[in-house]
């Protein structure tokens, strides 16, 4: 295995046209990190959510996807 791709808590959202939060890349000296940032007041018991993007978005998405074939 030459790498991995985690998500963290943005893994556990589902899709929405107008969702409550997205993800922010952050990359430093040890790696690209995804942080979930809530887009407005997120109320106990509701679902986070994400729109759900272009894998080109994502950092390195290109070999990304070649890794999963």
């Amino acid at each position: 295995m030459k790498g991995y791709f985690v998500l963290g808590l943005a893994s556990l959202c589902n899709h929405a046209e107008d969702p409550n939060s997205y993800v922010e890349w952050i990359e430093d000296e040890v790696g690209v990190w995804s942080h979930l940032i809530a887009k407005k007041h997120i109320k106990t018991d509701e679902e986070v959510t994400l729109f759900y993007t272009n894998i080109n978005e994502y950092p390195d998405g290109e070999t990304f996807v070649q890794f999963l074939d």
